[in-house]
């Protein structure tokens, strides 16, 4: 019986600090698929990451006047840290070419236009060397 309400007491405390985590924004590799490209569920955007060249590649698919963006940052195991880096799309189809990549990190990149339905595909991970 005294084991049993140990372990029910630390799997509540062991809960709470999952819930307390996902709140302050703390986010891990496993959280994020790792792939090169992400979209708006609606196509309205995309972004794909070319790591041969360090460049992305930008649709925006919604003809509204309204450019399409790609946000990335560094990857961490805790990424608390925000999206410090953007870019914002010249027309329908841009090359985004980021110069000075530090090969040996992963990035987390999304794709976020005004045109999007859910205002911005998902985050992802990738290596920025591609291997």
């Amino acid at each position: 019986m005294r084991f049993h309400g140990v372990l029910q007491a630390g799997l509540a405390l062991t809960t709470a600090g999952v819930a307390i985590a996902s709140m302050s924004g703390v986010a891990s590799a496993a959280q994020f698929p790792y792939r090169r490209s992400s979209q708006c569920s609606d196509n309205g955007a995309g972004v794909v990451w070319h790591p041969k060249g360090d460049w992305f590649e930008v649709w925006d698919n919604v003809a509204d006047g309204k450019p399409a963006y790609v946000l990335w940052r560094y990857h961490q195991k805790r990424a608390t840290h925000a999206f410090d880096h953007k870019a914002r799309s010249t027309g329908r189809h841009s090359r985004i070419t980021k110069y000075n990549m530090d090969e040996s990190r992963s990035i987390d990149f999304y794709v976020w236009s005004e045109g999007c339905d859910l205002r911005m595909g998902p985050i992802v991970y990738y290596r920025v060397s591609g291997t």
